[in-house]
């Protein structure tokens, strides 16, 4: 049986509701907010993935630093990149 969802903020409940894997992440890549989804793939909970940097979560972390880094620069409202996402076990899903 899953855990219990605890309470989010207002402005994160709908993506709880999401099938897509989201991360809510500050300007440093620390993870605010990790959906169902994204716990059911990487094989965490919220507790434990929360917190963490998003950035080792990912094979190619290079990628999305920079992407960061761009965000927070306001070159791109949108970015779309190949990487894979780690699993707890180390295993590499696409």
């Amino acid at each position: 049986m899953p855990s219990p969802r605890r309470p989010h903020p207002a402005r994160f409940q709908a993506f709880d509701l999401l099938a897509t894997l989201l991360a809510v992440v500050d300007e440093r890549g620390v993870v605010l907010f990790a959906n169902a989804g994204l716990e059911d793939a990487v094989g965490l909970s919220w507790r434990s993935i929360e917190g963490t940097s998003l950035l080792q979560w990912f094979d190619d972390s290079r990628t999305l630093r920079q992407a960061l880094v761009r965000a927070r620069e306001n070159e791109f409202a949108a970015l779309r990149f190949d990487t894979l996402l780690k699993r707890q076990s180390g295993e590499l899903l696409p």
